[in-house]
Parts: C-alpha cells; structure tokens; sequence
C-alpha cells in the first residue's frame, strides 16, 4: 500500500512540462527582475515569476496551452499565445522588450463630494463664517 502511496506523487510530478527562456532589451541586454506571467488558456489558472540575474526563467507546468506574458518597468508588455506544452516537454520562450514610456496609474475611489451641486445655497454655518470675515477685513 505505501509503494502505491509513493508511486501516485512521482507519476504525477513526470507529466510535467515547462516553459523556460530569457528576457532582454531590444539591444539584446538581459533584463534581471523581469516579472513573467503564464496563464492556462482552458482554465484561466495562473503562475507567476521573475527572471534571475541573467535574465533566465524556468516555470514547470502541466501538459496545456498556455499565454506567456512578459513585463518590466520602462519596457512594453509582450505575450506570447497559444504556446503548447506537451508532456514531459521543455518550451522555449524568449523575449526581446521594446523600450516603452512609463506609465501613470490612477486609482479613483468614492468619496463624499465636496460641493453640493443640487442647490445655490450656502449653509448657514458657511454665512456666518463669510459675515465674521468681512468684519474683520473692513
């Protein structure tokens, strides 16, 4: 029974594949810290990772297909689709990034508004406010 119980993980761990390759810039520069996202196309499922200090990255995945996407900061985003790993396969993806321009990010969150647009009237908190200025400024 444990001889089955060991044979279940070791059968499971040999179909896998792997996605590997390099990242670098347009000059052929590898890119270290390169952030790498692989998505099953059939189940949405994700793996993420970075590229080492020579630019390297090894994902092992299941038999799938899979979109390799490759991303670093100051560079354009490239995918790669439909990549196929097969059992027990190894499938090279390299990428080449063209320097790109950096990008803002806003984020909008609600928030109470600071002006009442449904009415033309000062509160009387704000009047009287207005009224001890203009005393003061006279």
């Amino acid at each position: 029974m444990a001889l089955l119980l060991f044979s279940i993980p070791s059968y499971a761990q040999g179909n896998l594949g792997a996605i590997t390759g390099t990242v670098q810039d347009a000059t052929g520069a590898v890119l270290p810290d390169a952030a790498i996202t692989i998505t099953r196309l059939d189940t949405g499922v994700k793996w993420t990772a970075k590229t080492s200090s020579a630019g390297y990255y090894r994902v092992p995945l299941p038999p799938g297909t899979f979109k390799v996407q490759a991303e670093k900061t100051g560079f354009k985003t490239d995918i790669a689709n439909q990549i196929i790993v097969p059992v027990e396969q190894v499938v090279t993806v390299d990428f080449k990034l063209q320097v790109g321009n950096v990008t803002e990010r806003v984020e909008v969150t609600s928030a109470a508004p600071l002006l009442q647009t449904s009415t033309a009237e000062v509160s009387s908190a704000d009047a009287r406010g207005i009224r001890n200025l203009a005393r003061r400024v006279r």
